[in-house]
């Protein structure tokens, strides 16, 4: 089904896509408080131009669907909670918790239009400063409630009896029994979710509950309401073929209504994300989270190092990156071509890196399977070949003289409509192709013209905006999203608090050896249940020194060392992660306890502070907004990310003279393919002199890098520059002079755009600086280096 939006109804002065690519998102979570000390879509509203301030470019609002009435018992073991935001009972009602209606209103009529113009309100404000408004969709489940059947669950129920199809899971879910699953499988399935077999799948089960729920939603979220993209819950447990089909639709209709490409970020919180990659791949996602960024720390999760061995962080930071933005192909590298005048079966695997050309309804199509593993194949991926450039085809057979026959034969079989009539005298073109395809695959091979001319056909047909079928292979696709804080492990103080707690048991020499061996276990109970309970700073303090075995003074430090700590965490996922970062509502303040999904917590005392009261006070030490705003105006700097990219991080320890804690450096160097540039981005923990800094620079890079523009961005968001030169840097006296018209670089500042000569690439510019890393970490006292 194809949208249409008439001319006068496109929006006008709408956000545009990142120019980047790269994702700046600000996660709006319902059930904090804003402002007032009230809850409510309102008070979300008026707190929009703060987060416009913080240069986010996206706020992504979590799902606002009236919800089920089930109780059930709090991970935490607790407590009975109830109203879910992720259990959505009703696809036509608003949350009455975020979407408050005066007693005044008492009409349901009036009540519901008031709610949605509300919501109609939240996402032009959104739009009118600049970002893009996302919604969230949970594609796996609904919800239930405690007696009965909800509306969603009859509507539902209703067409299983008019079309013999079960539309709902009937076990029970044991982690979540407020939610039932949604039944896109053939009876008798046992592996459900993204990796589910094709022919375990039912397409009619697909298509009605796609026309009945998804589609009328996504509508009403898009053209009424006004949203231009979508965090998607829960990836793994959808199978491909709903995915696909729900990102072209909001493809399509943000396209039609906005005249621009959508943001479609996926959700993906799991320890081991190989296994999911290749079905991720062929879904259509514009950014995808990187579920290692928020437990990545000091010492644990592998560490802040470089070593793709020992971090999860860089493992799946490339592995992810890879699902986003898939590296091109060239065409010797498809193992296979097969050439059919029969029709594609879609709803079975097709063989790995293979090239396809088969008929339908008497038009000749190509497709390829450009992965290294047989998936089911990507409905988006089917190309009419009518749409290949004519006379680039014609240009290729007389360029190629040696090898025109071959190519002509598959050539005109993958033609026009009008080609192929031409071509009906020969009845056997198509039997003769499949015959020679590896004779014309070896010799394409040898023509490096060949291949790059008819790559970028395929890759301009891909790319086409006139063809809705391929947002896969969107030309905004952004990479890999960091996390920082997140409604359901954390928020970014609490973890970074549970970090530093590890960190200073585990090198307390006066700490007994037995409970050191301990401290992982106990790490992991926090990470995994603690900090996700936690309702308050002080509580969370208590916690850690008592299970941490932390003294007075430990713990002091520990609060001395926060705001510094929470800097550099932000600072080092956000310059390491491809396409990005989100935070969440109140991470900005550096509150400790996150927000809850259940209705229970939104008419607690557990909601607030409200935000705009921590912004109007002078006594908040851990203010951040000064701080994210720089680093997302670093980031609306930085280039378009493409999966040639390559990012480094160095960290060197200063040590101090005195008897405050070492201060730390930590520098990310960056490559970009799209430009063949690199960018030097660093930051301090405190205040160092700039002919230190230099030196720093000096011993990691060397003679490799001369010449380069400092960016600086100090607390309060203002971006300075200062140049670095070499020749300044080289001396032994580690203060030695420096240019005048060099400034000195303050607590907070970061930056460094690297402007090195002409032809330095990637991989060998990086290889020979990590070795020199490695040897001045061996030769100074400094800890240079890989840490």
């Amino acid at each position: 089904m194809r949208h249409r939006i008439h001319s006068d109804l496109m929006s006008k002065s709408e956000p545009s896509y990142p120019h980047n690519s790269i994702l700046r998102m600000y996660n709006q979570f319902p059930f904090r408080l804003y402002a007032d000390e009230r809850l409510g879509i309102e008070q979300m509203t008026s707190y929009i131009p703060q987060i416009a301030a913080m240069n986010y470019n996206a706020v992504w609002i979590n799902p606002l669907q009236a919800t089920g009435s089930k109780s059930q018992l709090h991970p935490d073991g607790k407590n009975s909670v109830s109203g879910s935001l992720y259990a959505m009972s009703d696809d036509k009602a608003l949350n009455p918790l975020i979407f408050p209606v005066p007693k005044s209103i008492s009409e349901d009529e009036e009540q519901k239009e008031l709610q949605q113009r509300q919501l109609r309100n939240w996402a032009k404000t959104v739009r009118d400063h600049g970002m893009f408004p996302l919604f969230d969709l949970v594609l796996n489940h609904i919800g239930i409630d405690e007696q009965g059947y909800n509306s969603l669950q009859l509507k539902l129920m209703e067409a299983e009896s008019q079309t013999g199809l079960n539309l709902l899971l009937r076990e029970t879910n044991a982690r979540w029994p407020d939610i039932q699953g949604l039944d896109y499988y053939k009876t008798g399935t046992k592996k459900r979710g993204i990796n589910t077999e094709p022919k375990d799948l039912d397409e009619a089960k697909i298509d009605l509950i796609f026309k009945l729920l998804w589609e009328p939603l996504i509508t009403k979220y898009i053209i009424d309401y006004g949203f231009m993209g979508v965090r998607i819950d829960a990836l793994t447990h959808i199978p491909v073929p709903v995915q696909q089909r729900i990102y072209q639709l909001v493809q399509e209709l943000v396209r039609a209504k906005y005249g621009t490409d959508a943001l479609i970020v996926g959700e993906l919180m799991v320890g081991n994300a190989e296994p999911y990659l290749a079905a991720l791949s062929a879904c259509g996602l514009t950014h995808c989270m990187n579920p290692y960024s928020y437990f990545w720390g000091p010492d644990m999760e592998g560490g802040y190092d470089n070593s793709p061995k020992t971090s999860p962080f860089y493992q799946q930071n490339e592995q992810i990156t890879h699902i986003i933005l898939s590296p091109p192909k060239p065409i010797q590298s498809f193992k296979s071509l097969i050439v059919s005048h029969s029709d594609l079966n879609t709803s079975a695997k097709l063989q790995k890196e293979t090239l396809y050309i088969f008929k339908r309804e008497n038009l000749y199509y190509f497709a390829f399977n450009e992965n290294e593993t047989d998936i089911c194949f990507n409905k988006a991926k089917i190309t009419p070949i009518y749409a290949l450039n004519r006379p680039s085809l014609l240009t290729l057979l007389t360029s190629h003289e040696s090898i025109a026959e071959e190519i002509k034969q598959a050539g005109r079989s993958m033609g026009s409509q009008k080609t192929i009539k031409r071509d009906q005298q020969n009845a056997k073109v198509l039997e003769e192709a499949e015959a020679q395809r590896q004779r014309v695959l070896e010799k394409m091979a040898q023509s490096k013209k060949v291949q790059d001319t008819l790559l970028k056909e395929i890759e301009e047909i891909m790319r086409s905006p006139s063809l809705p079928n391929f947002p896969s292979q969107t030309k905004f696709a952004g990479g890999t999203v960091a996390v920082l804080g997140n409604h359901d492990v954390g928020t970014l103080q609490a973890k970074v608090m549970l970090d530093s707690a590890y960190s200073l048991a585990l090198n307390n020499p006066m700490n007994d050896p037995v409970f050191k061996s301990q401290l992982s276990e106990i790490y992991k109970e926090f990470k995994q249940a603690v900090i996700k309970g936690v309702r308050s700073f002080n509580e969370l303090v208590d916690k850690l020194q008592t299970r941490f075995q932390l003294s007075d003074i430990e713990v002091h430090q520990l609060i001395v060392e926060l705001n510094m700590k929470m800097r550099e965490k932000i600072f080092i996922q956000t310059m390491m992660s491809s396409g990005g970062w989100y935070s969440i509502a109140g991470d900005e303040f550096s509150l400790c306890h996150k927000p809850e999904v259940f209705s229970e917590f939104a008419t607690s005392q557990f909601v607030g502070p409200s935000l705009t009261e921590l912004a109007a006070s002078a006594n908040s030490q851990n203010d951040l907004r000064g701080f994210i705003t720089g680093i997302n105006a670093i980031l609306d700097r930085l280039p378009k990310p493409s999966s040639q990219d390559k990012v480094t991080m160095y960290h060197a320890v200063l040590s101090s003279e005195d008897s405050h804690p070492d201060k730390h450096l930590y520098m990310v160097l960056h490559f970009s393919a799209t430009t063949n540039q690199y960018q030097l981005i660093a930051h301090s923990s405190e205040a160092i002199s700039r002919s230190r800094l230099f030196h720093e620079i000096n011993k990691v890079f060397g003679e490799k890098l001369t010449l380069c523009q400092l960016l600086t961005i100090e607390q309060d968001g203002k971006v300075g520059s200062l140049i670095y030169q070499r020749d300044f840097a080289v001396s032994d006296d580690v203060e030695a002079e420096v240019p005048a018209e060099v400034e000195e670089v303050e607590e907070g500042r970061l930056g460094f755009k690297v402007l090195l000569k002409k032809n330095f690439w990637a991989s060998p510019l990086l290889e020979s600086i990590d070795s020199s890393a490695e040897r001045n970490a061996t030769n100074t006292s400094s800890s240079l280096g890989l840490s």
